[in-house]
């Protein structure tokens, strides 16, 4: 019954894919991780998969007709009142996406991402070209690291041509974080900085990242001082026991279970932090700053830091 329903659903977008585009229209070749694609010279109706394809559709002013999104009525935070004021539709989650919502979309180029879409690129693919982008790499430390969120950005970009745009966007951002940088550093070369997100079952922390996330934008990006965390990767669990090895001066948190909060603050190890004592513990969006990185969610990171350590 599922092999019949894929079926039709792949002669459906045969049929469809001639009316939204053909070949025959004007389109140029795009290499991508999975293969080469004939992409529509003006991109209309773009589908994106993943959180940050479709920041970088917005940031480009190009409006997705059909994205990702949080259950039926709900798209990444940062991004949802826009979009639905677009008329963008919801698809379902990154991770598993309904195919006839894509279809039903009319879409004339799907992003999409290959380390999570592989299996499904070919009816992806049948229903509109599909570019489809890595968003991790191995890394000359032999791991597995997320993609810098410029690079992605341009894979985006050279898709739907609009490179001139994208590389303006990412200059503008590299000099907001050099000022930034310059002004936290002065004021706080002293201090100690944790990233820390509070989920219903773990305090996960994040250290130095050259690849992306919480901790690249403090410690890297910024130049913050990260508070001594034992651990040899960019981010982990850790027991409350070991906070008082860690004790920040400063934490930024992504509060994800208020339940785990009450229960951490309930002991004497919350109420000795010096960043509890001097009230420095500032609140961020977890979706703003937990997705993969894409130009509007970095601005609004670095509007949310500024503002924290500044203001």
């Amino acid at each position: 019954m599922v092999t019949r329903k894929i079926s039709l659903i792949l002669v459906a977008a045969v049929l469809l894919s001639t009316v939204v585009f053909s070949p025959s229209a004007a389109a140029r070749t795009v290499e991508h991780a999975l293969g080469v694609v004939e992409v529509p010279d003006d991109v209309k109706r773009p589908v994106a998969l993943f959180d940050f394809f479709l920041d970088h559709l917005v940031a480009l002013d190009i409006t997705p007709v059909a994205g990702d999104s949080r259950g039926a009525n709900r798209f990444v935070t940062y991004l949802d009142a826009v979009l639905k004021e677009r008329g963008t539709v919801p698809i379902g989650d990154q991770w598993n996406p309904s195919l006839e919502a894509i279809l039903m979309a009319q879409p004339d180029l799907i992003l999409t991402h290959a380390n999570v879409h592989d299996k499904v690129y070919d009816q992806l693919n049948a229903i509109a070209p599909t570019a489809a982008y890595l968003g991790t790499e191995v890394g000359a430390d032999g791991q597995v690291h997320r993609r810098s969120w410029d690079d992605l950005f341009r894979d985006t970009a050279q898709t739907v041509g609009k490179t001139e745009e994208a590389e303006r966007i990412i200059a503008d951002l590299q000099c907001r974080i050099h000022d930034l940088r310059e002004r936290v550093r002065e004021k706080y070369s002293d201090e100690t900085f944790l990233y820390l997100r509070v989920l219903p079952k773990e305090i996960r922390v994040y250290g130095h990242d050259l690849w992306g996330g919480p901790g690249w934008l403090l410690h890297d990006a910024l130049e913050l001082r990260p508070a001594p965390v034992p651990m040899d990767k960019p981010t982990g669990a850790i027991s409350v026991e070991a906070f008082p090895g860690i004790n920040p001066d400063h934490i930024f948190m992504a509060l994800q279970s208020e339940e785990k909060l009450e229960e951490f603050k309930n002991t004497p190890l919350w109420k000795n932090l010096t960043a509890v004592k001097k009230d420095q513990i500032y609140p961020v969006d977890p979706e703003t700053f937990q997705t993969e990185t894409g130009p509007i969610s970095l601005g609004l990171q670095l509007d949310t830091i500024e503002k924290a350590l500044l203001n």
